[in-house]
């Protein structure tokens, strides 16, 4: 083994496992996983302009005044740095006023989102935005305001994208109406090309960014887009990233 990959995860349960790779000599990539190591290349899906982009779109949709739900957990490196951006965003305009803060991670994210959304509606019934920046909490929420009958009332902003969410994001009065996503395939591809830079002893970069594009419902139902697939082939921006490119890879 020349290279490994470290897709997500806790930081604290990772690191002494990336030293000791390190150590064997064996070259790490991380992406989406703090390891706070000056020699891992840390792939990032640029968290803050996921986050910019998505909230770009609530402003323009609502205004700068509007009564907000919010969905975090603290402690994973891509929802703290969209959490950043969030919290700047909320400090430049007053008018936002987050009035319910939930979330959890666990095997069934969706499901218990949705039982907290739920009981976060029930307490503050008059939250009109919700900003989930992990797509698997806009599924629990959008979930919960079906099953409660307030999806005409409410808009879900998003981040990531799936094949499944593109599904609820184009249905028949979907709340959840934009997400800013990069293609997973692509994030791949940049990590892999960051391995093999490294093997051939040539350095990719510490901090390695894949852009992010904003996907409306609006954009997708116009378009017919239906899965990640026709994504990719009818948005080519979200298909493509020359980061940590070179010329002897390979650019598919």
């Amino acid at each position: 083994m020349q290279a490994i990959i470290i897709d997500h995860g806790q930081p604290e349960a990772l690191k002494d496992v990336a030293q000791k790779a390190l150590d064997a000599g064996i070259k790490v990539v991380a992406f989406d996983v703090n390891l706070d190591n000056p020699t891992i290349p840390q792939v990032e899906q640029s968290d803050h302009e996921l986050a910019k982009a998505a909230l770009g779109q609530a402003l323009k949709d609502n205004g700068a005044s509007f009564q907000a739900g919010y969905v975090y957990v603290a402690g994973f490196a891509p929802l703290d740095r969209r959490n950043e951006i969030w919290d700047e965003t909320r400090k430049a305009n007053p008018g936002i006023v987050e009035k319910a803060r939930w979330g959890t991670v666990n095997d069934t994210t969706a499901v218990s989102t949705a039982d907290q959304t739920k009981a976060a509606f029930q307490a503050n019934p008059d939250i009109s935005v919700v900003f989930a920046p992990y797509d698997e909490f806009a599924r629990g929420v959008k979930l919960a305001t079906d099953e409660l009958g307030i999806s005409s009332k409410v808009k879900i902003y998003s981040a990531d994208v799936s094949t499944a969410d593109i599904t609820e994001i184009t249905a028949e009065g979907s709340p959840w109406v934009a997400t800013a996503a990069t293609n997973p395939a692509v994030v791949g591809a940049v990590s892999v090309r960051a391995a093999a830079k490294l093997i051939a002893g040539e350095d990719p970069g510490h901090n390695i960014v894949v852009k992010p594009v904003l996907l409306t419902q609006e954009e997708l139902r116009k378009n017919g887009i239906k899965t990640i697939e026709e994504l990719d082939a009818k948005l080519p921006a979200f298909g493509q990233s020359d980061a940590a490119a070179a010329s002897w890879i390979p650019s598919n």
